[in-house]
Parts: structure tokens; C-alpha cells; sequence
């Protein structure tokens, strides 16, 4: 009973622990400042910017310049994932976009972000097709993808695939 009641105690705290908001006004450098205390500020060249009461959270990249949103969804086609990252309005800026593998590969890091483990995500960048002319957007069938885990373990999707994460950038 004693065992039970202190397992039934530690499932109450740990569900009850939560990181306090930051970052949730002011320009990306005063966001930064106000999250720069906080658990998980700094990853490498990742910088804090906000953090909300549901623990979503948007990080920058000091040295691209690129700020990451958190994770949107995770069983999305492509046309989905786009729309999602075009309505995204996180920091209040509507200029939110798929990153591309080069987004990706800018982070350099085995777990770049929290949150992207193991997980597979959208890019903007089409599956490459031989040929000089680029192939028209409508014409496109398959999307590259990239696992959050390895930036450079990337294979090719058909659009219509759903089950594919979203996670979307800004500059």
C-alpha cells in the first residue's frame, strides 16, 4: 500500500512538472534575453527564443539566422505540411515556410532541436529529376524528407504520403 501510494505520488509530480514561459513578447533578441535562463537555452548554436505553457517552443539558429518553430503535426501529407507552414503564425510573423534539406543540413547536429528524434519531417526540396529544365511545382510526385536524428539520412517520398512530421522556419 505504502509503495503504491509513493509510485501514485511521483506520477503526480512528474506530470505536474512544467517549464515556465519565456520569450513571449518583445523582438527575437529581448525573447532570447528573457529565455536565456531557462533549461535548454542554449544547444550548440541554437539560442531559446519563446517557450509557451504547452512547452512549444522556438528556437534560432545564431549562426544562419533561421528560427525554428516547434513541431506542427506528425501524420501530414506534403500539400498539408505546406499549408500548415504557410498559416503558421509563431512570434506573430506569417512568413513560416518548410525548410529545405539545406535548412536541415545547416543545423549540423545529430539532435539538432529537441523534440525531432527519430522523427521524419517535410522539405520544400523536390525530389531532383535528370534533365537541365526544372520540373514544374504540379508536376513534382515526390518530396525529399529528412530524419530529425540524422540530417543527412534523407529519402524520397510521394506527396500523398501521409504520416510525415512538420516542423517549420522562419528568418
Amino acid at each position: 500500500m505504502v509503495r503504491a501510494l509513493s509510485l501514485l505520488m511521483i506520477s503526480f509530480f512528474m506530470a505536474n512538472i512544467s517549464y515556465a514561459a519565456c520569450g513571449l513578447n518583445g523582438s527575437v533578441a529581448e525573447r532570447i534575453q528573457d529565455c536565456s535562463h531557462e533549461e535548454g537555452a542554449t544547444l550548440v548554436d541554437l539560442a531559446l527564443v519563446s517557450r509557451d505553457q504547452d512547452q512549444n517552443e522556438i528556437y534560432k539558429n545564431m549562426k544562419t539566422g533561421l528560427i525554428w518553430g516547434s513541431p506542427l503535426a506528425s501524420v501530414v501529407n506534403y500539400a498539408e505540411a505546406k499549408n500548415l507552414c504557410a498559416q503558421f503564425t509563431g512570434l506573430g510573423v506569417k512568413n513560416w515556410k518548410l525548410p529545405s534539406l539545406n535548412d536541415f543540413d545547416s543545423l549540423g547536429l545529430f539532435e539538432p532541436l529537441p523534440n525531432m528524434k527519430d522523427i521524419y519531417y517535410w522539405t520544400s526540396t523536390p525530389l531532383p529529376r535528370g534533365g537541365a529544365e526544372p520540373q514544374p511545382d504540379s508536376e513534382v510526385k515526390y518530396q525529399m524528407i529528412v530524419n530529425g536524428s540524422y540530417t543527412h539520412e534523407m529519402i524520397s517520398m510521394l506527396r500523398t504520403f501521409k504520416g510525415i512530421a512538420v516542423r517549420c522556419v522562419t528568418q
